[in-house]
Formats: structure tokens, sequence, C-alpha cells
């Protein structure tokens, strides 16, 4: 009894410490993100086309809702985001400053990628990984004045173009998605990698599913059923990895329909490593 209650000395306030810390990030304000039209300026998107209404309400409604998801999410989890910096003279400077931001972090919380998205003499993007405490600290930063700090949304992910191969692929030989992934903390991919995209695929249950494409597809998903990952995954031949920090290729042998297409592009996009979308065009599996 006694070294319960010692330990609970020291226990106790420390949960309670953590799950403060937690109701205070719920509750803070979110960081400045970018315009959906400051996005387009530096990556394409099928965003670009379903986001013909309302774009602007549509946007900052799904950042409200990826803001909302960061924070409630387990504390070691990590998120992707474009951040964007005009102070510094050059792109050097600026991803400096991001490091030196983030130089407190706690190990694994934070992951800068090498090259900038897009750089100019005045604003440089950046792709990263962090936690949502790590962002946290980044944005109410004293050297984050001017910054703009963007979750990826499912629908920033998908190139453009990917609607219209997966409209003219679907019922051919093969048909190919291939995922993107940005800065890592953890380990390197590997086979352990690949399996653990899949399974977190399998998991997905149809109600999500579904709302994974209206995250994804604003406009088309009102056209589409979601279908069932089982099924979707019955017809994936392989999953090829293109080294360890390359592309992660789907091949399927053949997909019986544009919704089965349109709801596995749109669960892919929903899992936080990835960050972009591409279909290749007809391909014949060996």
């Amino acid at each position: 009894a006694a070294v319960w209650r010692i330990t609970s000395l020291f226990i106790i306030p420390l949960l309670t410490n953590i799950y403060s810390k937690h109701r205070q990030n719920l509750k803070m304000a979110n960081p400045t993100g970018l315009s959906h039209t400051d996005f387009l300026s530096i990556l394409t998107s099928d965003c670009a086309f379903e986001l013909t209404e309302n774009a602007e309400r549509t946007w900052n409604a799904a950042t409200t809702k990826a803001w909302e998801k960061i924070r409630s999410s387990p504390s070691t989890s990590l998120h992707q985001f474009i951040v964007s910096i005009s102070t510094g003279s050059s792109g050097y400077d600026r991803r400096q400053t991001l490091l030196s931001m983030a130089s407190g972090a706690d190990e694994g919380s934070f992951a800068l990628a090498e090259y900038p998205i897009s750089n100019s003499r005045d604003k440089t993007y950046f792709s990263l990984a962090s936690t949502a405490d790590t962002i946290q600290t980044i944005s109410t930063s004293g050297s984050a004045d001017g910054m703009k700090i963007q979750p990826y949304l499912p629908m920033m992910k998908i190139r453009a173009g990917t609607l219209d191969q997966m409209r003219s692929s679907f019922g051919r030989n093969g048909f190919c998605v291939i995922a993107g992934f940005g800065p890592s903390a953890s380990a390197e991919r590997d086979d352990a990698f690949v399996e653990s995209i899949k399974q977190k695929l399998r998991q997905l249950t149809s109600s999500e599913i579904n709302a994974f494409l209206i995250e994804s597809f604003p406009k088309t998903s009102s056209e589409v059923v979601a279908m069932d990952m089982g099924s979707i995954l019955a017809c994936l031949s392989k999953a090829v990895l293109d080294g360890p920090d390359g592309t992660l290729s789907f091949l399927f042998g053949s997909l019986a329909s544009f919704d089965a297409a349109i709801s596995f592009v749109a669960s892919l996009a929903s899992l936080t490593e990835v960050n972009s979308i591409e279909i290749q065009g007809e391909v014949y599996l060996m």
C-alpha cells in the first residue's frame, strides 16, 4: 500500500499533465494554412476538378476536419504537412529555420524532406511529417511569422489526370496504382512496410471507405458506391516497392468497375504515410 501511495504521487500527476496537454491541443486555433489556389500553384492535383463548386468553403471544411483528426490521434502518430516559409534569403536558410524550430522535438516526432517542393526568391514550400505536439510547437514559435502550415488532405495527394486514367483503364489487362510517400522518421521501407500498408487497407470498413471517397473526391463521390476492400484486394496481383525510399506500385490483373478503382484510390489517400497517388496506363503482368 505504501509503495502504491508513493508511486501514485508521481504517476497520477504525470497522467493528468498528459491528458491536460492533449485537451489543450484539441482547443488550440489552427495555424494559417494554404488556400486551394496556393496549393495548385505548386502541385497538380485532381482537386482542381473536384473543387469547381464552393471551392474555398469545401477546402476550408476539409482542412478543419484534418486538424481535428490530427489533434485527436495518438501522440506518436506522424502526419503529413506542407509548410511555406517566406523569411530568410534562400531555400537552404528556410530549411535550417524549420530544423531549428523542431530541434527540441522528441525522437521520431519530426521528419523534413531533403528537397523543397517549390523554391523561389520570396518563398519556399516544404513537405514534412510531424506529430501533433511538434507541429504545434513549430506553429507557435517566434520564428513562425508568415509561415503557413497545411495538413496534406486526401484530395491533395491525387495527381492530376488520375480520374481520367481510372475511367479509361479499369477494364483493361492491367491496372497499376502508384503511391508516393512523404518524409518519415520511422524505419526504412521494406517488405514489412508494404505488408503494414496492405493490412491497414484490409481493416477498412465500407462506411470508412465511403467517408474517404467524400474527402478525396468531393464532387465525383456522389456518382459512385463504396466497394468492399476485401473484394478489391482479391484482384491484387502484387505490390512492388521501388527501393527503400521509392514508390509503392499496386498491380491489379483487373478491376471490375470504376467504383472499385476509385474506392481503392480514396482508401490509399486516407493513409497518413501517403502523399501522392497516380495511375499508370495499361500494364501487362508477367
